[in-house]
Parts: structure tokens; sequence; C-alpha cells
């Protein structure tokens, strides 16, 4: 058999690639690693910036229950924490937090807990909604 090597040089097309740095320098991810320690997770975590809007920042039906920022993340990281502890290693981690939202009765707001590798190769967790990537 008489195989041919193609001449002309492979072309690959980088179709999206962002550093787990620059998004968090957009704010697409907002790092709550100092909250996740308080409650004892030793990795970097961060949460991206929908899941963050919906479970964490104000809201006037937040402030109207009386709730403040710093207790509505704690909640979210105490969550995840009693979810790690619950669960079997992996790298998807499926979990909920039940928060006021837009109105004063909470909803059950489902979160995706994300371990990967960080920008130098170190484990790093990411909670998303379950329909962001």
């Amino acid at each position: 058999m008489d195989m041919q090597l193609q001449s002309e040089p492979f072309e690959f097309e980088i179709v999206s690639h962002t550093s787990r740095a620059a998004a968090l320098e957009d704010g697409d991810l907002i790092d709550i690693s100092y909250a996740a320690k308080e409650v004892g997770i030793q990795l970097p975590v961060a949460i991206s910036r929908e899941a963050w809007n919906l479970c964490v920042a104000m809201t006037p039906a937040t402030r109207e229950a009386g709730h403040t920022q710093r207790r509505r993340l704690h909640d979210v990281v105490s969550m995840l924490l009693w979810a790690m502890r619950r669960s079997s290693p992996g790298r998807d981690l499926a979990f909920e937090v039940r928060c006021v939202t837009t109105h004063l009765r909470e909803t059950c707001i489902p979160l995706r807990a994300n371990l990967s590798h960080g920008d130098y190769a170190q484990p790093v967790m990411t909670l998303v909604l379950p329909e962001e990537s």
C-alpha cells in the first residue's frame, strides 16, 4: 500500500477557553473561598454570576424577609458542605438551596458543584446552576 502524507498542516479551531483567573476578573465567577473556609471547605470555591444573583445577591424580597448577603452565602456553602459529606467522591455534585428569590416564599434552587483543575492544575470547585456548563 502506498500511503501519502498530507502536506498541509492540520488546523485546529479553539472554540472557547477562559482561564479561571480571567473568569474571576471578568466577574463571570465570584470567589467565595473565604466563606467556604468558614464552614470547613479548604478548596478554592467560586460561584457563577447567575447562581450568585439567584442564591446570594440581595433583592427587595430578601431585604423584606430580613436576610443578609452574608447569611445567604453561608447557607449556600453550608448546604454544599452537607452535600459533600453525604456523597461519594466525584467530579460533579448536585445539591439544593432553599432561599428567597423574588418573592417572600422560599424557593428550592438546584445547584451543581463541579470539581476540576484550576489554572495551575490545583483542585478547585465551581458552583453553577444545572443549565450552566
